[in-house]
């Protein structure tokens, strides 16, 4: 699995050049399926990173934060059950005994 697709070509190249066969004898996968992808031989298998998509919905949390709509998803009451003087461990808190 490499970081991104151009160094999977480089990663494909370098093992044909030590003799190598790609994929029959080693995998490569790349991760943000570049233009470059399409050109490679054998085919590179790659993933999408919807990058787009993912600064929209971030985004659009972070106005309805500002605006006091929605809570902050890391905030004190995002994980119940995970700390606090009383915490019990499933969310409710009650008097702590020895």
């Amino acid at each position: 699995m490499c970081a991104n697709d151009l160094m999977a070509a480089g990663a494909i190249q370098a093992l044909q050049d030590a003799r190598l066969r790609v994929p029959r004898e080693v995998s490569v996968t790349g991760r943000d399926d570049a233009p470059v992808a399409s050109l490679l031989r054998p085919r590179l298998a790659t993933l999408r990173k919807p990058v787009a998509e993912i600064s929209a919905e971030a985004m659009g949390m972070l106005l309805e934060q500002l605006d006091g709509r929605k809570p902050d998803p890391l905030g004190p009451d995002a994980y119940p059950g995970t700390g606090g003087a009383g915490d019990d461990g499933a969310g409710r808190v009650g008097e702590c005994r020895p």
